[in-house]
């Protein structure tokens, strides 16, 4: 769901976190929870193996590899076309099991302000990038660009790529935008710190108290707080 790939220097560069930020869900534990109810067996083997991998989902060296194992394990035998289908049946039935409210409503309002003043607008998500794509269609939000961790067919089952999170949202603005730089960054998040810096107004979105000491530390008056509902 890009736009265009040209930035000028005259753009308002806004980006926004998903998960916490625009919504208050993990989107994606939500969908793979529902993949997972829909075919027992996958659930099974999930549940045989965590006891095994939960260990190493914990030490950093070994997070990505674990995930990309336990998810393998699970979508054996699924199509990438399947895997986006199952995508898309997701984000309708999500809007509608939630009655339409998946989104913080300032989040939407604040948005739609900045897309009212011609700013240019990311999200910017550690999910997956279709499935942000996907909610967003379903919710009729248009005129963005999404930024999300890529899902990629390896041998017969699904892994994902280098997940966008922490200074590889920073680094994914900048390969794909030639952009290092934003005048706002919403996030709710600790991991976004990069997102953060390179910021000229930075926001902080529902922040737990010890999260607040660490931002104000490093940061001082340069954060703003909002309480998100």
């Amino acid at each position: 769901m890009e736009v265009s790939n040209t930035i000028t220097d005259k753009d308002i560069i806004v980006v926004f976190d998903f998960d916490g930020t625009l919504s208050p869900f993990n989107t994606f534990s939500k969908f793979f929870n529902r993949f997972l109810l829909k075919r027992p067996l996958r659930l099974v083997i999930l549940i045989i193996l965590l006891p095994v991998m939960l260990p190493f989902l914990f030490i950093k060296a070994t997070t990505e590899f674990t995930i990309n194992v336990l998810l393998w394990c699970c979508t054996f035998g699924i199509t990438l076309e399947l895997w986006k289908e199952e995508m898309d049946l997701f984000s309708s039935s999500f809007r509608r099991n939630n009655n339409n409210n998946i989104f913080f409503k300032e989040s939407i309002q604040q948005l739609k302000l900045h897309q009212q003043k011609g700013h240019r607008i990311f999200i910017i998500s550690g999910s997956s990038e279709y499935l942000i794509q996907a909610i967003c269609r379903d919710a009729h939000i248009y005129g963005i660009d999404i930024i999300g961790s890529s899902m990629n067919k390896y041998y017969n089952g699904i892994i994902t790529g280098k997940r966008c999170l922490g200074i590889e949202k920073v680094r994914a603005l900048k390969n794909r935008f030639n952009i290092s730089s934003w005048n706002y960054a919403y996030t709710d998040s600790l991991t976004d710190l990069p997102l953060l810096k390179e910021a000229t107004h930075k926001i902080i979105i529902n922040a737990k108290d010890s999260d607040l000491k660490k931002l104000n530390k490093q940061f001082g008056n340069q954060i703003k707080q909002y309480t998100w509902t």
